[in-house]
C-alpha cells in the first residue's frame, strides 16, 4: 500500500489528534497510519505555517490547494503520489 493517499476524513482525523497534542505514536495507534505518513502530514503542516486548528477550519478548496495539486502531496523536495 505505499504511496496510497489517505482519504481526507483520515487527514482530518490526524490533524485533530495533532491539535489535541498527540504524539506520532499515539496518533498511529488510534489511525491505523503509519509514524512515516504522519511524519510526512506534520513536515506539510509546519512548512504550511499554519496550525493543525486553523487548517482544520479551511474550506475544502483551500485546504486541498494548501497540501495537494493534481492529487500529489507537496512537500518541499519530496513528492508522494
Amino acid at each position: 500500500m505505499a504511496n496510497k493517499p489517505l482519504c481526507m476524513q483520515k487527514i482530518k482525523q490526524i490533524f485533530r489528534l495533532i491539535d489535541r497534542g498527540y504524539s506520532q505514536r499515539l496518533i498511529e495507534k488510534q489511525t491505523g497510519v503509519k509514524r512515516r505518513t504522519i511524519a510526512v502530514y506534520l513536515q506539510r503542516l509546519k512548512v504550511s505555517g499554519f496550525t493543525a486548528n486553523k487548517l482544520l477550519n479551511f474550506d475544502e478548496e483551500k485546504r486541498d490547494s494548501t497540501f495537494f495539486v493534481n492529487n500529489i502531496i507537496i512537500l518541499p523536495h519530496c513528492y508522494f503520489i
